[in-house]
């Protein structure tokens, strides 16, 4: 049983290691507040306005 839960977190930890080398690889961040996806927005959306 110990060999077996050993196991499973010694390949989790090589999962991690191996998931964040690639993300720094790639240039992927964890925290998507860092950097943003898109970047600044190009338009903003404007609010609707009452009907006259």
């Amino acid at each position: 049983m110990t060999r077996i839960v050993g196991s499973i977190l010694t390949g989790y930890v090589g999962l991690a290691k191996l998931t964040a080398t690639t993300e720094k690889a790639v240039g992927i961040g964890a925290n998507p507040a860092h950097k943003p996806a898109f970047g600044k927005p190009v338009s903003t959306p404007s609010t609707p306005q009452e009907g006259d």
